[in-house]
Parts: C-alpha cells; sequence; structure tokens
C-alpha cells in the first residue's frame, strides 16, 4: 500500500514539476542534466554510496546485537518494488533537484541561494515521505539534502540517481527502510 502511494506521489510531483518548469522564464535544459560533469559526478556519487552503506552496515550491526534473532540480510523483501524502485529513484531525483531544487535557486535573488534551495527541495522530499513515518521522512531528509549538494557541485542527476537506487535498495535489503517505517515517530 505504502509503495503504491509513493510511485501514485512520484508521477504527480513529477508532472507538477515539469508543468512549473515549462512557465519558469528560464525553463532547465534536461538533455544538460544528464551529461553535464558526468564523471565527477559519479565518482562523487560511488564514493557518497559506499560511505552510506558503512554507515547502514553499521546501525545494522548495532542493531543485531540488541536484536540477534533477526537475519543480518533479509532477502525475501525482495519484491517488484526494487524493480520499479530503478525508475522512481531517478524520477524523484529529476523532479526534486534537477527542476525543483534548481529553479528554487534560480527565484531566490540573494546570497547562498543554492543552499536554500537545497533545503526546500529537500524539505517536500521529505514531506512527500512522511506517510511512511516521520523517521523515515527524516532520514529522507539528510539523504535529500547530500544528493542536494551533489547535484549543486556537479548539475547532473546520473550519479545522484544511481546514488538513490544502490542506497534505497540496500535499506531494504538490509531491514533499515522497514524499521523507519515500524518506527512510533
Amino acid at each position: 500500500m505504502a509503495h503504491s502511494i509513493s510511485l501514485q506521489l512520484t508521477f504527480l510531483c513529477y508532472l507538477i514539476a515539469v508543468k512549473i518548469n515549462a512557465h519558469c522564464t528560464t525553463p532547465i535544459s534536461l538533455p544538460e542534466l544528464f551529461t553535464h560533469q558526468l564523471t565527477p559526478a559519479l565518482r562523487e556519487a560511488m564514493l557518497a554510496t559506499i560511505i552510506i552503506f558503512g554507515l547502514i552496515l553499521l546501525f545494522r550491526m548495532i542493531y543485531l546485537q540488541l536484536h540477534p534473532d533477526q537475519p543480518f540480510i533479509e532477502l525475501d523483501r525482495l519484491d517488484p518494488t526494487y524493480l520499479a524502485y530503478l525508475w522512481v529513484a531517478p524520477v524523484q531525483e529529476l523532479t526534486a533537484r534537477g527542476i525543483i531544487q534548481t529553479q528554487i535557486s534560480r527565484g531566490i535573488k540573494r546570497h547562498g541561494a543554492e543552499y536554500y534551495a537545497i533545503l526546500g527541495s529537500a524539505a517536500l522530499f521529505a514531506a512527500l515521505h512522511l506517510f511512511y513515518s516521520i523517521a523515515f521522512a527524516l532520514a529522507s531528509f539528510a539523504f535529500a539534502g547530500l544528493c542536494g549538494v551533489l547535484f549543486m557541485r556537479h548539475r547532473n542527476i546520473i550519479g545522484i540517481s544511481i546514488l538513490h537506487v544502490m542506497v534505497g535498495n540496500f535499506a531494504g535489503v538490509t531491514g533499515l527502510w522497514a524499521q523507519l517505517e515500524k518506527s512510533p515517530w
């Protein structure tokens, strides 16, 4: 049920963002979002992926010390959602970073506009994940902030889309996603 809501919200937000972009005085060049500084974007995204994997594994090992009856990896969680995530995550990145973050930063005429844009798009991204839980939304906000910074540095969504797919699926099979969903807050 929650995954179905996520797919619907992703598609709706994408349509709204594309409509907003079309009416902006300076629309975004979508092909440029896929080609600009591709190599450094991929390199930094892979480094971020390795670091986040390490943090997830550390969190999981601590959790397993407290709950030794739980498996380390939960392959039974693999379902069609993981395949859908291969396109959902890139669409979310295109929407949140490629369109919304870019247009917010263009619309703010003051020093630090990029950082306000990162916070704004991360807040929207987190709000769209509130239906899972507050803990999930907070984790989404932190992750979106990282993706926002990486996007700001390279103006390329390929690296952050790969980061998003890999981290999201890894969080799923390690059980972190389920733990955040079940969180009481």
